[in-house]
């Protein structure tokens, strides 16, 4: 099939370029001349040190004045978004009591999350999770986890210290138009705390019965009044859990250091930051290993030692409260080897640009562009790449206008990334939106976008055996598919935001979205010579398929009842066709969402310097589909139950007692993916220290 390509576009890149490039010339006088808009929310908070929302109080919390800025790639107000964004602060985390980065999203509407063994999980928005999700897009400051082999976020390598986290964006929904490609079903935006506001220096020691050891230390100074930086280490040793079949020890304990530091530089119009990490990780899991080349197959604990490490900078300049311009650049490198003899390492260098102006007095113009240069080297054992070493390269334009039709109660949005990729050519990327803000304490946002999902290297170019039907004469192969379009989503999503009083605040949305050309396996006749010699018993390959709809609504509610007692609810309900079911797979697709997600927190503070938090998460059963229904089966529903106390010695002391998954043994994973594995109570305990 013959790809589409970038060169078929060069007009619209132009116009793009052209209509930005203006702007920015003009950007100083433009943004100074023309004051009859609205300053941008938020703008006068970034150039400071950078929102820490656990210093806001309660009320700021539970209205619409929180500040975001993944929905729009621009500081405004929660009220203002025009898309279904849930916002994790920095308080949210340490009420939680969660220590794993990806536990955290239990908390939010219409999100799944998976524990598969001690240091591996699933995340998910509307749908489609599985050990890789690759419909969901995830970043840190910027810096994109989304890996290439597989297509999804491997957590286990960004376990970053919490207590650094200023908070966390989640949007619920396609956000292509502004980051891309594979912002499908979601994006995650973790934004770290700006180190002017980590001086000093915090520890913490934690110890329990399944997080063995977690240790943190910071430290955080200053160069001169304008700079900023702070240092941290961090180990975890997360003990092992159980095989749910067996009863006995599943072997996929983890050890893991992580080393990182954080600069900002601010000059009044301009700002800088540099950041960098370190990790080295030991992850133990029991492993079923094929070899082809003997056509043998065997059980083994494997041992795979996960290196990576980044390094980030990024330039801003303001030129006015209505214009700024972004200059960012990071490089990423990944190595892991296993004690099995399997290798791989990945180079990411990604550079972007973005700027923002006003253009007359209704239209507020955003624009960018960005280049990324993927590079890898992979040896496997039942995986062999064709070639083997890769380097492939992604770049693309995106424009977006925000019109005024009335000024403060109207607006309309409209935008499209151009996107080229090396596996199908260009992608265009589109999106319209509307907002209405009839008051202060409420809004009403509606929006229609197209998203895409690119095939992955793994789909591409991997043959993937695995042990056949009469061992050890036959065996199978998944082979790639080098013609393969891209997955498809049209979204059609409707919100609405009220504050009906100062201390509560609620959010509704509702969703509906239809899937083309998702990519699946089947199996197919004429089995084709094995790259690697041997005799085939069944031979699979990657297809595009029809695809079908997802659709649900979310509901969230924060509610400060009293100075010491605060709520937190989040439900959705979600369902599909019958289209979705026929003829996939949940291990090549993902899983189908769960009807019905429930979560519930509370904070009770009695006395002062102590206070209770509890926490339920509800899982319901979720269906594991596959081409054959009879092989159809189901996770069972699961609620995880979580209490903790607190205690605030002194000022710079603070002990707290963590019970968690109180509610019993149970079992999340999703099992045509990993074996499954028990998830029973735990109990720790953490003091934390600052100066």
């Amino acid at each position: 099939m013959e790809r589409r390509q970038f060169l078929g576009n060069q007009s619209r890149v132009l116009l793009l370029a052209v209509w930005g490039i203006a702007g920015l010339f003009t950007g100083s006088s433009v943004g100074a001349q023309q004051n009859q808009g609205a300053p941008l929310p938020g703008t006068t908070e970034d150039r400071a040190a950078g929102t820490d929302l656990a210093n806001l109080s309660l009320e700021s919390l539970a209205g619409l004045n929180v500040i975001v800025t993944s929905s729009a790639k621009k500081a405004e107000s929660l009220r203002d978004a025009t898309s279904a964004i849930y916002v994790i602060t920095s308080q949210d985390i340490r009420d939680s009591g969660i220590q794993d980065l990806a536990d955290l999203f239990r908390m939010v509407p219409g999100v799944q999350v998976v524990r598969n063994d001690a240091s591996e999980w699933g995340v998910s928005a509307r749908g489609f999770n599985a050990q890789y999700n690759d419909k969901m897009l995830v970043l840190i400051d910027g810096r994109s986890l989304y890996e290439n082999n597989r297509a999804g976020v491997i957590w286990r390598e960004d376990d970053l210290p919490l207590q650094d986290i200023d908070r966390i964006e989640v949007i619920r929904g396609p956000g292509g138009t502004l980051w891309g490609s594979n912002a499908v079903n979601g994006v995650i935006n973790i934004i770290t705390k700006n180190s002017k506001v980590t001086q000093g220096f915090y520890a913490s020691a934690i110890g329990g019965s399944e997080i063995y050891e977690s240790d943190n230390f910071r430290y955080g100074g200053k160069i001169d009044d304008g700079w900023y930086y702070r240092i941290y280490g961090k180990t975890t040793h997360d003990g092992p859990l159980q095989d749910s079949t067996t009863g006995g020890n599943f072997h996929d304990d983890w050890n893991d250091q992580r080393v990182g530091f954080r600069s900002d530089w601010d000059g009044g119009k301009d700002r800088l930051t540099l950041q960098g990490d370190f990790q080295q990780g030991l992850f133990n899991y029991a492993d079923d290993i094929f070899n082809p080349a003997s056509v043998q197959q065997f059980t083994d604990v494997n041992t795979n030692l996960d290196q990576d490490g980044n390094l980030l900078a990024r330039w801003v300049r303001t030129f006015s409260d209505t214009s700024e311009a972004q200059l960012q650049a990071y490089y990423d490198v990944v190595h892991i080897q296993t004690n099995d003899g399997q290798l791989s390492a990945r180079n990411t260098a990604d550079v972007e640009f973005q700027h923002r102006f006003p253009l007359g007095d209704r239209n507020e113009i955003t624009w960018g562009g960005d280049f990324r240069n993927t590079s890898d080297d992979y040896k496997a054992t039942n995986n062999f790449y064709f070639p083997p070493q890769q380097s492939l390269n992604n770049y693309g334009l995106f424009l977006q206008d925000k019109v005024s039709l009335v000024p403060g109660r109207l607006y309309v949005t409209g935008g499209a990334k151009v996107e080229n990729n090396p596996y199908t050519g260009d992608e265009i990327l589109p999106s319209g939106r509307i907002l209405f803000t009839p008051d202060e304490n409420e809004s009403l946002w509606a929006a229609v976008s197209r998203a895409a999902r690119v095939p992955d290297r793994f789909e591409e170019s991997v043959y993937h055996y695995r042990d056949g039907s009469t061992p050890p004469l036959l065996y199978e192969a998944l082979v790639p598919n080098t013609s393969l379009l891209s997955e498809e989503l049209v979204a059609y999503e409707l919100g609405y935001r009220a504050q009906p009083v100062a201390d509560a605040s609620l959010d509704l949305a509702a969703f509906y979205n239809r899937y083309y050309r998702l990519i699946s396996n089947v199996d197919i006749t004429g089995i084709q010579p094995s790259p690697i010699g041997g005799q085939l018993d069944t031979e699979g390959v990657w297809v595009n398929t029809d695809g079908g709809a997802i659709y649900g609504v979310e509901v969230s509610v924060h509610w400060a009842m009293t100075s010491f007692l605060k709520a937190d609810l989040a439900y959705s309900y979600q369902d599909y066709d019958a289209v979705l079911l026929s003829g996939v797979t949940s291990s090549a697709l993902g899983a189908p969402p769960p009807h019905n997600l429930f979560s519930g927190r509370l904070t009770l503070k009695p006395l002062p310097g102590f206070e209770v938090n509890g926490a339920f998460y509800f899982n319901d059963t979720t269906f594991l589909p596959d081409s054959n229904p009879d092989d159809a089966s189901v996770v069972q529903a699961f609620t995880r139950l979580d209490l903790g106390a607190t205690l605030q010695w002194t000022s710079n002391l603070e002990l707290s007692v963590w019970g968690q998954n109180l509610g019993g043994t149970h079992t999340e994973t999703l099992a045509d993916t990993f074996p499954a594995i028990n998830i029973g109570p735990s109990v720790y305990g953490q003091l934390k220290a600052n100066y």
